[in-house]
């Protein structure tokens, strides 16, 4: 799993492998370590609509798990939803 951040764009692009695991439910997981402090952020299928938090250096993205095992198995590239005032945010199959 990838994160991108640009402006007001949060973008996850997930491997085939990672859109299987999140079609079974699995939470994704990464983790950036830094000096004095790691930052995390995890996909969850468990949401109730498409959405992100931040809380504790957790930054946690949620999809319906509907959402989640219909756009796994159809040729939709992007599951996106603008939230807040504004935030767009994606998650993308990467096919390579």
């Amino acid at each position: 799993m990838k994160l991108r951040i640009t402006n007001d764009e949060l973008r996850l692009r997930l491997s085939p492998a990672d859109v299987g695991k999140l079609r079974q439910g699995v939470i994704l997981r990464e983790t950036l370590s830094l000096p004095g402090k790691a930052i995390h952020f995890e996909l969850d299928s468990k949401g109730s609509t498409i959405g992100a938090s931040v809380s504790d250096n957790v930054i946690r993205v949620t999809v319906p798990p509907a959402a989640a095992a219909h756009w796994s198995v159809n040729d939709e590239e992007t599951l996106s939803e603008v939230i807040g005032e504004g935030c767009r945010v994606s998650i993308e199959k990467d096919r390579r």
